[in-house]
């Protein structure tokens, strides 16, 4: 009776074991052919689309990973909607937005995910370009801890047609700051750095900032300065071509005075005198061991209700990336920063209109 029990136990541990091994089997198996599929996939898909198979239509119909990403190389992997993007293939993109491919995935490397609008700039896809636009692709995407956007990235590249076409669907031309990194990518000073006139063009007339700087205090119209006469000259034409007349409301003659140090011979002191006019600023001074002043013309730009004061000669020493000065209206009374030294340079002090 003892050994008939002994036998059964053993038969048994015998059957578990054997349905285990069978189990793990099956799924070393499965797994397998998984990983078989995933790339005969890979292998397939890149095929077909660079060799614009027609049979890929039916690929597209069928599959159930429209959005899964395919190793392209050892850095980056696409959806099939990004390989599809970065080989020119409208009619498969096309085809993919119909069948609800998620046109917010396209490339991923080991750092970042990109969309599939990010794919057709860098691959410069005109068309493609366009029918992601009119898929409502974000215009105003963030793509990097640099703040890079679709159209500072465009701007990068001599391609004015994707240029134009971001910024009529109302990409910021300003560029998108991160508050995370305290980065940003202007739009302005990339088209400046690939020399791409025609975009330059465009975004200084829709009203891009050519004294905006980034994180190396660098401005468009600086960086042309230094590195491009023939771009620096067509800013200034653009500049004197689109200056806007200066509203109502700043128009006048202004005066504030400052105080300086103390000096054996008395207080030093420094009074301006500004000329507002609707196509100018003229500046005049009076002082007594006071500050450097540069004195001349002027030119107004009005951001935000604020009047920017950018130095419009020729004396380097008073040409500057930002604004000279700035002035404001708040409520009745008018105040101004940057006259001054060290104690009010950078504080609004009151302004009298005369």
């Amino acid at each position: 009776m003892q050994k008939s029990k002994l036998v059964c136990l053993l038969l048994l541990q015998i059957i578990f074991l054997s349905c285990k091994k069978s189990e793990n089997e099956n799924v070393i198996k499965t797994a397998s052919t998984q990983s078989s599929k995933g790339n005969q996939d890979q292998n397939y898909i890149k095929k077909a689309i660079e060799l614009d198979q027609a049979d890929f239509v039916h690929y597209i119909d069928t599959t159930k990973n429209i959005n899964a990403f395919y190793k392209f190389d050892e850095s980056n992997s696409y959806t099939i909607l990004g390989y599809c993007c970065k080989f020119d293939r409208y009619d498969f993109v096309k085809k993919l937005i119909s069948k609800k491919a998620d046109i917010t995935l396209g490339e991923e490397d080991e750092d970042y995910q990109y969309d599939a609008l990010y794919v057709a700039i860098e691959n410069q896809n005109e068309k493609i370009v366009d029918l992601l636009l009119e898929n409502k692709a974000n215009v105003n995407s963030t793509y990097t801890e640099g703040g890079l956007t679709p159209l500072s990235f465009a701007c990068q590249f001599s391609n004015f047609h994707i240029v134009e076409a971001l910024i009529n669907h109302n990409a910021d031309i300003k560029g998108k700051y991160n508050p995370q990194t305290e980065m940003a990518s202007i739009p302005i000073i990339e088209a400046v750095k690939s020399k791409n006139r025609d975009a330059v063009k465009l975004l200084v007339e829709k009203g891009a900032d050519v004294n905006q700087v980034d994180l190396e205090e660098t401005s468009a119209l600086s960086y042309a300065k230094a590195n491009d006469q023939e771009i620096y000259n067509l800013l200034n034409l653009l500049l004197k071509d689109n200056v806007k007349p200066i509203s109502e409301k700043f128009l006048g003659q202004f005066e504030v005075s400052t105080k300086g140090e103390l000096t054996n011979d008395g207080t030093g002191h420094t009074t301006y005198y500004f000329t507002i006019t609707t196509n100018g600023i003229i500046l005049k001074a009076e002082a007594f061991r006071g500050d450097f002043l540069c004195e001349g013309n002027y030119k107004g730009v009005e951001k935000d209700n604020i009047l920017e004061v950018y130095y419009n000669e020729k004396d380097d020493r008073c040409k500057q990336s930002k604004p000279n000065y700035l002035i404001k209206k708040d409520g009745g009374e008018y105040f101004i920063k940057g006259v001054g030294g060290e104690a009010t340079f950078n504080e609004w002090v009151k302004l009298d209109k005369k």
